[in-house]
């Protein structure tokens, strides 16, 4: 049924089902060629262990505190989102959600995951040698933006499926603009396939790894200080919020600083926690452009009350 629908229903369905697909089996040969050099790396069925290398393979305890908060943005992050994707899919349009956005957004997230799995290969090994909470102290920081990634991994494919341009713009003009949104989607996945290709390479085939993941760092840290950009930009031109979630960015305002106390608690650099500090203050503008938007397209639909002097001056006539 969902087949039947995307292709009489969604614009370029063949495409994106194709690149879906693609997108799929490039996942799966890099699970496959992940599991294969590491067998030739190690012995079969065997992992480092804390006598082989205590720096890798012993992972420092997080208080309750550290690890509540770290667990609480996670969720957060999870449901924050929500609101945007129940508002797209309710209204069936992405009128006043920037494509561009999203884009970014996604790249930079991309990045932050390569970038991280390199860089902790060594120590994600050594996952099962640890205990429970121990190997989830690695991982917890991953998650937090694998979840954040997956997110708006699903929001793209909403805008790319209930796209709608502004009102103002003629057919033709909105035409291209879903093409463009498309190509940058296209655009997108070859720089997925491209980045792993190039991981697995500097992972595998060289001793340092340090050049590649720091490219993708500094390119994730960039595209996360502008990403929010295009987004304060339609807002303002379409001097509307559209079907741009307020309750999204209530939630996630307050949750970018959360994220910068977090990383400042585990002693990250402030290369590291600036960008999301500064999307923070980019998000607390954006949350008072909406709910400016908001609150005076709400007093303007107000019932006007009649004029009650006029009434009766009528009443006694």
């Amino acid at each position: 049924a969902i087949q039947i629908y995307m292709l009489h229903h969604i614009p370029y369905a063949r495409l994106i089902q194709i690149c879906l697909l693609f997108l799929f089996l490039g996942s799966t040969s890099a699970s496959i060629d992940l599991k294969v050099v590491t067998s030739e790396k190690l012995p079969f069925g065997t992992l480092p262990t804390n006598d082989q290398n205590t720096t890798v393979c012993h992972s420092q305890e997080m208080s309750i505190p550290e690890y509540s908060l770290g667990i609480f943005l996670i969720v957060g992050t999870f449901i924050s989102y929500l609101p945007q994707h129940y508002a797209i899919i309710i209204k069936k349009s992405s009128l006043g959600v920037s494509p561009w956005w999203i884009l970014l957004s996604i790249i930079s997230g991309f990045e932050n995951i390569e970038s991280e799995i390199i860089t902790s290969w060594d120590t994600l090994l050594c996952c099962e040698t640890l205990s429970f909470w121990g190997c989830n102290n690695i991982l917890i920081g991953l998650y937090q933006i694998t979840i954040g990634w997956v997110c708006l991994m699903f929001l793209e494919i909403l805008v790319l499926i209930y796209f709608e341009a502004d009102p103002e713009v003629p057919r033709k003009e909105a035409m291209k603009d879903h093409l463009y949104t498309f190509l940058g989607f296209m655009f997108y996945l070859t720089f997925v396939i491209v980045c792993l290709i190039v991981g697995f390479f500097w992972l595998f085939a060289t001793p340092n790894t340090k050049p590649f993941t720091s490219t993708l760092g500094i390119s994730s840290s960039v595209l996360t200080i502008i990403m929010w950009t295009p987004q304060i930009w339609k807002t303002y031109k379409l001097n509307a919020p559209g079907n741009l979630s307020l309750l999204m960015l209530i939630l996630q305002a307050p949750g970018s600083f959360l994220s910068v106390v977090f990383m400042l608690i585990n002693k990250e650099s402030f290369d590291v926690w600036l960008p999301y500090l500064i999307t923070g203050l980019e998000q607390t503008l954006l949350l008072v452009m909406v709910s400016y938007y908001t609150i005076r397209d709400y007093k303007k639909k107000e019932p006007i009350l009649p004029d009650t002097n006029q009434i009766r001056s009528d009443t006694s006539d």
